[in-house]
């Protein structure tokens, strides 16, 4: 029985029809010659056993592993106006347009090292857009991060 994994033919030990030399070559049944017997020294010329040809295997250079990155499509700057248990209230500038406008943001939205960092007056960064996976998969995310340099 032959199988085919990665370009490669590899065999199971049981198959008289396929099997794989040392250094990777495959040897297969040839269908121009009838004698199959034997493992007989190979033809200089044309590279084949009697009843058998050799061919080189087929090695598929690898795909390059794509890199996991972020597409914004929108930024703001923002202070934290009000925090209150589970939300805080800021005020938001875009990035783009300059248009501000007052969000609650639920505190969950934020990592574990920025909720205490959110206080009144925090300074901090929202980004929207998508996260593209190593597979291409994209994922609509927000992202916000504080900022850790103190006031202007």
């Amino acid at each position: 029985m032959r199988n085919v994994v990665s370009g490669i033919a590899s065999t199971r030990h049981d198959s008289p029809e396929w099997s794989v030399m040392k250094h990777g070559s495959v040897i297969a049944p040839d269908p121009l010659h009838e004698a199959n017997s034997g493992w007989p020294e190979a033809d200089q010329h044309t590279g084949r056993h009697a009843g058998y040809r050799v061919s080189k295997p087929v090695i598929r250079p690898l795909d390059p592993t794509p890199q996991r990155h972020f597409i914004t499509t929108a930024r703001w700057e923002g202070a934290v106006i009000e925090r209150l248990h589970s939300y805080f209230t800021a005020e938001v500038v875009d990035l783009d347009s300059d248009e501000r406008a007052m969000v609650d943001v639920d505190v969950e939205e934020l990592t574990e090292s920025d909720v205490p960092l959110c206080q009144p007056g925090a300074l901090f960064y929202w980004s929207i857009g998508y996260d593209i996976g190593d597979d291409g998969q994209r994922s609509r995310s927000s992202v916000f991060w504080f900022r850790r340099l103190g006031p202007r």
